[in-house]
């Protein structure tokens, strides 16, 4: 059972950074600037999962986001998009890996990516890869919430047997 999880969060990971990729290099034109943040921002998150230690993350999260916004820089000054990701990034990793979160990194997260596609409409003739990105975290919460129901069920069953 533990395999099919893993399978499903590793689909959506996956799913994730293609879409992301793709959305990207559809904005992109130079990526030395963005190349360091992404570099950067890449370190934090490695040592976050090498260490789970939340302090790690918050700061990978957010050095991707800026990556991620001096790309979308070229298409029309929104980079708040790319941050408030970043944002967003730091709740959704928190909860498929610690199986716990905080809410604060939501509030801004959303006002930056609500600003930012305010400011510019081209980011909806060109953000089909976001569907892409939206089924991958679909495809990993229900995995998660899936395989917590199994979990509880086995162990109501354990009781009874007890």
């Amino acid at each position: 059972m533990k395999k099919q999880i893993s399978k499903k969060v590793t689909t959506g990971i996956t799913l994730i950074v293609l879409g992301v990729i793709l959305f990207a290099l559809q904005f992109a034109e130079g990526y030395s600037e963005a190349l360091m943040f992404f570099l950067f921002g890449a370190g934090f998150i490695v040592v976050y999962f090498y260490k789970k230690r939340y302090g790690f993350l918050i700061p990978g999260c957010l050095l991707m986001g800026l990556g991620l916004g001096t790309v979308f820089r070229s298409s029309g000054n929104l980079e708040s998009i790319g941050l408030g990701i970043g944002f967003v990034a730091i709740y959704v990793i928190a909860y498929l890996y610690e199986k716990r979160t905080n809410w604060w990194p939501l509030i801004p997260g959303v006002i930056l990516i609500f600003t930012g596609i305010g400011r510019g409409s081209d980011v909806f003739s060109k953000g089909w890869p976001l569907i892409i990105i939206l089924f991958g975290i679909f495809i990993i919460i229900r995995g998660v919430k899936v395989n917590k129901l199994s979990e509880s069920d086995e162990q109501i069953e354990s009781e009874k047997k007890s």
